[in-house]
C-alpha cells in the first residue's frame, strides 16, 4: 500500500558486507526487524502485491546459501517453504498476483532452473524452458524489477540466453512443465560460439567449473582464462561478446568459477576467507594445467584476463607464478589492500574486513601478503592495466604506486587510464578497450 518500507541494514553484522532487514513506515519509525544472527544476510526482497497484505518476501543465507523466506511485519510471524526440495542458490523473483504462488530461480553448478511454489500446498513444480540462463538481476532497465516476473495474465516472462543467441524474452506457462515459446529476440544479432561446461580438479582435489568456448579448427588454440569479480559471484552459460571477440579472433576462451564463487556451496564459497589469493591462484594453476593435459592449449600460449577482483587475479598470478602465463589483462584491479582500505567507500571496506576477517590495523601481514606491489620485482609477463580515475572500490592512488613502482623496475607493464568509475565506462569506451586489448596481444604473440 505504500506505506512501509524494507530496507537492508549492516548495523548488526559491525560493518560487515552482512545485513538484516528493517521495516519503517512512512513517519521514519522502525516497526519490525528481520535478523538470523552473526554471519548471517537477511535481505529484503518485495512486499506482496495484495492489498493490506504485510507479508514481505525475503532471503537468508542460515538456511544454507540464499533461501527465501516470508515475513508478516504485522504479525512477525515467519514462514519457510518447507516443500522446497531443491539444492543450490534460491532466488524468489517474483509473487503471483494473488499472492499464492512465489517464482523461484534455482543455481546450482552454474545451472538455472525456474520453479512455481504454491503456498496453498506447500510444493513446487518446475517450468520448461530452454537449457541456458534466466536472468533475475534488478535494474534499472526493469524498473527494479527483477527481470523475469508473473506476466499481467499470469504467464511468466524471462530473460534467457546462452552462449551463442542474445538475450531473448520467453513466455512460460506457469501451470504447465512443457510449455514456452519465443516473445521478443534479437533477430539480426550475430550468433556466438556455443560453449561447454567443464569440471576440472584443483591441485587440493576440489572439482572447479568452467565454460570453455573454442574457435572453428583443431586445437591448440592461444587461450584467453577469464576471471570474474566478486569474488563471490560466478559465471554462467550466457551471450558474451566480450568473450566471443577473442573466439573470433581465433582464441579459446575459458571463464573459470574459481574457489570463492557463489553457487557451488558454502565450504566452496567461503574458503577464500582470511587467505584471500591462494586457493584462487591454485584453481588458475589447475585450469592451465587441464587446457594442456587435453591438448586444449599450448603452455606458453595461455593468457589471464579479468576485472575488479578478477583483475586483482590477473596480477597476482603474474608476480606469484610468473613462469606460467604469457601476458596478463587487468581490469579496475586493487594491487595494495592496505591502502585501498583507507580510500575506498565504505561498502568495500565492509567487503574487504569480511574477506580478510579484520582491517588492516589489526591485520597488517595479511593485508601485505595479499597484496601483488609487494612482489612487483617478480613480474615478467607483459601486463596490460585499464584503471578508473574516479574509482571507490579499486581505487588510483594505490594503483599510482603500482604504475611508479614498475617504471622504476623497467616492467612490461602498460597502463591505461580511464576517466570513469568502476564499471569502466560506456559502450564506446569498452569498445576502445577491446581494440586495445586485442593490439596488446598480437604485439605479446608477435614477440
Amino acid at each position: 500500500n505504500g506505506d512501509l518500507l524494507a530496507v537492508k541494514s549492516t548495523t548488526r553484522a559491525g560493518g560487515r558486507r552482512d545485513y538484516s532487514t528493517i521495516v519503517f513506515d512512512m513517519e521514519g519509525q522502525q516497526v519490525a526487524e528481520l535478523w538470523d544472527g552473526e554471519g548471517v544476510s537477511v535481505e529484503p526482497m518485495m512486499f506482496s502485491p495484495v492489498a493490506n497484505d504485510t507479508r514481505l518476501l525475503a532471503t537468508t543465507t542460515g538456511l544454507g546459501g540464499h533461501r527465501p523466506i516470508i515475513y508478516n511485519v504485522t504479525t512477525n510471524e515467519r514462514r519457510e517453504l518447507a516443500g522446497l526440495q531443491l539444492a543450490g542458490e534460491i532466488d524468489p523473483l517474483d509473487w503471483s498476483r494473488d499472492g499464492q504462488r512465489i517464482l523461484l530461480r534455482q543455481t546450482y553448478q552454474a545451472q538455472t532452473h525456474l520453479h512455481i511454489y504454491d503456498l496453498k500446498n506447500d510444493t513446487a513444480h518446475p517450468l520448461a524452458h530452454p537449457v541456458g540462463t534466466i536472468s533475475g538481476k534488478r535494474g534499472v532497465f526493469t524498473g527494479g524489477l527483477s527481470a523475469t516476473y508473473f506476466s499481467p495474465i499470469d504467464t511468466v516472462w524471462a530473460q534467457w540466453t546462452d552462449s551463442a543467441t542474445p538475450a531473448t524474452l520467453l513466455e512460460l506457462d506457469a501451470e504447465s512443465e512443457e510449455q514456452w515459446k519465443t516473445k521478443l529476440s534479437i533477430s539480426n544479432a550475430p550468433a556466438g560460439q556455443p560453449e561447454r561446461s567443464i569440471t576440472f580438479t584443483s591441485t587440493d582435489g576440489t572439482p572447479v567449473q568452467g565454460w570453455l568456448s573454442v574457435p572453428s579448427g583443431e586445437p591448440p588454440f592461444p587461450t584467453i582464462i577469464n576471471l570474474h569479480g566478486g569474488p563471490h559471484d560466478h559465471v554462467m552459460t550466457g551471450f558474451d561478446p566480450f568473450g566471443q571477440v577473442w573466439v573470433d579472433h581465433g582464441f579459446a576462451h575459458f571463464s573459470i568459477n574459481y574457489r570463492g564463487s557463489t553457487g557451488f556451496g558454502q565450504p566452496f564459497q567461503q574458503q577464500i576467507v582470511g587467505n584471500i589469493g591462494h586457493w584462487e591462484l591454485e584453481d588458475m594453476r589447475a585450469a592451465r594445467n587441464w587446457l594442456i593435459e587435453k591438448g586444449m592449449a599450448k603452455s606458453d600460449e595461455i593468457v589471464l584476463s579479468g576485472g575488479s577482483y578478477g583483475g586483482y587475479l590477473v596480477i597476482l598470478a603474474l608476480v606469484r607464478q610468473p613462469q606460467l602465463w604469457r601476458a596478463g589483462i587487468a581490469s579496475a584491479a586493487v594491487v595494495d589492500w592496505a591502502m585501498n582500505y583507507v580510500d575506498c567507500g565504505e561498502a568495500t571496506r565492509g567487503l574487504t574486513r569480511s574477506l580478510f576477517g579484520g582491517t588492516p590495523d589489526e591485520l597488517p601481514t595479511p593485508y601485505r601478503l595479499a597484496s601483488p606491489i609487494h612482489d612487483a620485482e617478480k613480474l615478467s609477463s607483459p601486463l596490460l592495466i585499464f584503471q578508473a580515475e574516479n574509482d571507490s572500490r579499486a581505487t588510483p592512488r594505490q594503483m599510482r604506486q603500482f604504475q611508479a613502482k614498475m617504471q622504476q623496475l623497467d616492467k612490461p607493464v602498460q597502463f591505461s587510464w580511464l576517466g570513469s568509475g568502476h564499471d569502466m565506462g560506456s559502450v564506446a569506451m569498452f569498445q576502445a578497450q577491446l581494440v586495445e586489448k586485442l593490439q596488446f596481444i598480437q604485439h605479446v604473440f608477435a614477440s
